[in-house]
């Protein structure tokens, strides 16, 4: 997960990353699970908002190796 994307997503909408109720996750490769959980970990740190990982079959544009969904809520 890419704080240069998300992190500015969410504090457009006026929410910090412990706002993030939801993460959705498809990497397209098995072998990227590992790298994926690492850099969640990081920018996610101790917010825990319910989430699923999928191992996608394809994206629309070829070439992409990743789908995230969030969403945020500020109360």
């Amino acid at each position: 997960m890419s704080n240069t994307v998300l992190q500015p997503v969410l504090l457009g909408a006026l929410a910090l990353l412990m706002a993030c109720v939801t993460a959705q996750a498809q990497p397209m490769h098995e072998r990227d699970v590992r790298d994926y959980v690492k850099v969640r970990s990081r920018f996610l740190g101790d917010a825990r908002p319910a989430s699923m990982l999928l191992i996608g079959a394809g994206l629309v544009w070829s070439g992409f190796l990743l789908e995230i969904e969030a969403v945020a809520a500020k109360v």
